[in-house]
Order: structure tokens, then C-alpha cells, then sequence
């Protein structure tokens, strides 16, 4: 795996980059060309001459390739470095570079302290069904790359370059230059969170979703019961015991498939 940050030159990270794709990016040029909207030969002349990318160019590369808005705005500034034509300016941009990249090593060494992700944290985490995702799918180590990750869920590269930026940036996953891993602090939510309610609607409209998609193999269940107070608590019971159990059998398993639960018991009596 190539992190962007690790680079001086935006040509030696899209050659390694594609290096590391599928089949070891065959057709990948003709796609960035696609993206940028030039000609395949011309690629080529930028990875393997004096060529440069314009701006305009980097941009629609670096959302081809699925950055994060950090990492597309590191993409740029690599390119205008690259593009200078005094070292005066090459040094005034390689200076940026290098803050940027201090910076992102001062956040790794303050991660290690860290014990709890902040408030900020926790209403990005929830704020759409990405984040959580993502934070499962490292920990299964099983899907190592973006693409990976993107590729099974069916949604853009560019997502989950966000999400996994976000993560880092939260302590929730680390990386160690070859892959992701679980961080050292985890997420729970209470009862009195003000994220519960934005967690619960992302994951039933997820299933939702999955209703519309009729895999044979997905469980949904709905119905409508009249019960005793009592058989009621007893309902809640074998529920909750249910949900302990299938977590049990989570946590231990080898995974290699992700799945959502959402259950819901409550009772229809209005409120007023």
C-alpha cells in the first residue's frame, strides 16, 4: 500500500500507485487519461518525462485515484512543487509539504496519549453509516485497501479515503506504512449520547436499503403484538440475551463478510 505522504514527486507516486493496483494497473492510464480528459500517450509523457499535470488535471487524477480532500490537496501541492520553475518557489512549496507532513506526525505521537476521541469525534463518527463501516472492516484485517474497502461496499474510493483519514486523524486506526489497523481507543454510546439518535436512523435506513436488494440469505422481521407487562419484560429479555450471544460469536469469528443489525421492541403507546 502507497500513502501520498510518503512522496516528493507525484509521478514516482502514481507509478507506484499503479504498481500496487490489480494486475499491476494495466488499462489504469487509459483511465486516468479518461479522468483528466487527455490522451493515454500523454500520461505517458508525464510519468516518464518533463510533462507536468496542470492543476486542473492533478485534480481530476487525484479524485480518479479516490484521495481524501487532504490528500488531494497534498496531491496539488506536489505538482506545483514539480511545476516551479525557480528552487526559490520549489523550496517555498517543499516547505508546505514538510509542514504538512510534521503535522501529521505530531497528531500519530499524540494519538498514543490519547484515551478517549472527543465530542467532535464522536458526531463525525456517526454522522453517516461510513465511518462505523470502515472502523469494522480494519479490525476484520481483511479488507487492506480503499479500494478494497470500496469495491465491497459499493460506494466511491473517495468516501472511504475520508472516512480512513478521519479514523487516523480520531486515534480509532493507525497505519503503519503497509496497512490499517485498530487503534487504541474505541467508541460505545450511552444511552444519553445525542449521537444514539443519528446511529439508530443510519443503520435502519441501511436495512432499509437491503430490503430493496431481496438477498435471500438477509433476515428482516417485522410484526405487531399485543402482550402482558410482564411477557413484555420477558420479550426484552430473550431479545437483549440474543443480542449478547451474537456478539460473543462476532467477536471470535474469522470474518470475511460484514453485516448490520437493527432491532427494535417498543411499545405503540402514544406519547400524549
Amino acid at each position: 500500500m502507497v500513502s501520498i505522504y510518503d512522496y516528493d514527486s507525484y509521478k514516482v507516486y502514481l507509478q507506484d500507485w499503479m504498481a500496487n493496483q490489480p494486475g499491476q494497473g494495466r488499462g489504469l492510464k487509459a483511465k486516468l487519461a479518461l479522468a483528466i480528459r487527455t490522451q493515454a500517450g500523454f500520461v505517458t509523457q508525464i510519468l516518464s518525462g518533463g510533462a507536468h499535470f496542470s492543476l486542473e488535471q492533478g485534480l481530476g487524477a487525484s479524485q480518479m485515484i479516490g484521495h481524501s480532500t487532504d490528500e488531494q490537496s497534498f496531491f496539488i501541492l506536489l505538482i506545483q512543487m514539480e511545476r516551479a520553475g525557480t528552487q526559490e518557489l520549489q523550496a517555498f512549496f517543499f516547505d508546505q509539504i514538510q509542514t504538512i507532513r510534521k503535522k501529521r506526525l505530531e497528531i500519530s505521537e499524540r494519538l498514543k496519549m490519547q484515551s478517549l476521541p472527543t465530542e467532535v469525534d464522536e458526531s463525525e463518527y456517526f454522522r453517516t453509516w461510513v465511518p462505523a463501516c470502515v472502523h469494522v472492516m480494519i479490525l476484520a484485517q481483511k479488507w487492506v485497501t480503499k479500494e478494497d474497502i470500496a469495491h465491497y461496499l459499493g460506494i466511491p474510493t473517495f468516501k472511504v479515503a475520508e472516512a480512513l483519514e478521519f479514523l487516523l486523524k480520531s486515534g480509532l486506526i493507525t497505519f503503519d506504512g503497509a496497512k490499517y489497523k485498530t487503534g487504541p481507543v474505541s467508541i460505545h454510546l450511552g444511552k444519553s449520547s445525542p449521537h444514539l439518535l443519528r446511529h439508530h436512523l443510519n443503520w435502519n435506513f441501511k436495512a432499509l436499503q437491503a430490503l430493496e436488494c431481496d438477498h435471500k440469505k438477509d433476515l428482516h422481521y417485522s410484526s405487531v403484538m399485543s402482550v402482558s407487562a410482564k411477557d413484555a419484560e420477558q420479550i426484552r429479555n430473550i431479545l437483549i440475551s440474543s443480542v449478547k450471544s451474537a456478539n460473543e460469536v462476532a467477536v471470535a469469528s474469522d470474518a470475511d463478510k460484514v453485516y448490520a443489525t437493527t432491532i427494535n421492541f417498543f411499545e405503540l403507546k402514544s406519547e400524549n
